[in-house]
């Protein structure tokens, strides 16, 4: 109980936009452990609590807002309906406090005035909260992708691929990382406009993510450049999955009436690096090695 007072305690004394920041970072490591039914019966527990505390001292306004920790709870670590169910919950029991601290001796308008206003605060604070979170999921996953083409951005990228190179390195495991660069891309810009080559790399985007497992990682570097990291794969299995990805990446782009191809530099890690960007310069090196030989091909090395 004495971190929900802490988390009460935050959210009266920092602004709105700061609130959930602060609750969130309190409670996510304590309710992500917790299932469904456990937090659900935890937030039943708490309002009744509460009530009791109401039915003794009467609470003020101010104090009442305790409510809204197990109404947050679950709007936020169940679903919004939760929240609502919760709302409704919260005011029977001021309702019912109430009533008992009077003796069942309510004016109907008073006693009505007195649960509809709470009622219409919690679930006004649910339907903000559950538009907050939406709003802050948005913006997390933008700041994690790149807006065009929906893959990893670079920054997420890097650290995914960090995450993966520790993990190959604590159990030994190999790990591949392809870079290509699309050939030709500038003049398909020049001959059909921006707008055909965001197409084109649109198009790349489908494919890559088509043809490969949902544990691999794609991502946009930038331009028309692009890079995947295959996990616990193998020389053979690399060199496998990306011929394949060349060949129907061609494919696509012959079928577009696009003159584009692709150079790509493949590179198997069996003695793992030290850091990903030594990962990501190598197979960029064997990109550009591609490059230098007349593009349109694939450059693999295991190292």
């Amino acid at each position: 109980m004495a971190e929900f007072e802490q988390i009460r305690i935050d959210f009266m004394k920092t602004r709105p936009g700061k609130q959930l920041r602060a609750i969130q970072r309190r409670m996510t490591p304590i309710m992500e452990r917790r299932t469904t039914t456990q937090l659900m019966v935890a937030a039943v527990v708490m309002v009744v609590l509460i009530g009791f505390l109401d039915y003794l001292t009467g609470l003020d306004i101010t104090s009442s807002l305790f409510y809204l920790v197990p109404i947050l709870m679950v709007t936020r670590f169940v679903r919004p309906m939760a929240g609502i169910a919760m709302s409704v919950l919260s005011v029977i029991s001021i309702g019912l406090s109430g009533a008992l601290r009077n003796g069942f001796e309510y004016e109907f308008g008073l006693f009505f005035w007195h649960v509809t206003v709470p009622l219409v605060f919690f679930v006004v604070f649910v339907v903000l909260l559950t538009l907050l979170m939406d709003s802050m999921r948005r913006e997390q996953e933008l700041s994690r992708t790149d807006g065009l083409t929906g893959l990893l951005n670079w920054r997420h990228f890097t650290s995914l691929a960090s995450a993966e190179l520790e993990r190959a390195r604590r159990y030994n495991h190999p790990v591949s990382i392809a870079y290509i660069d699309l050939d030709n891309f500038k003049e398909v810009n020049d001959r059909f406009g921006h707008a055909e080559g965001d197409a084109v790399l649109q198009a790349v985007a489908g494919l890559l993510t088509g043809n490969l497992r949902a544990t691999d990682r794609v991502a946009r570097l930038g331009g028309d450049e692009f890079a995947v990291l295959l996990p616990e794969t193998g020389g053979d299995a690399a060199s496998t999955v990306m011929l394949d990805v060349k060949e129907s990446l061609l494919r696509e782009m012959e079928g577009r009436g696009w003159p584009v191809t692709a150079s790509i530099g493949v590179a198997t890690f069996e003695a793992l690096p030290g850091t990903v960007d030594e990962m990501i310069g190598h197979a960029d090196r064997l990109m550009y090695s591609v490059k230098a030989k007349g593009k349109a091909d694939l450059v693999h090395e295991v190292v």
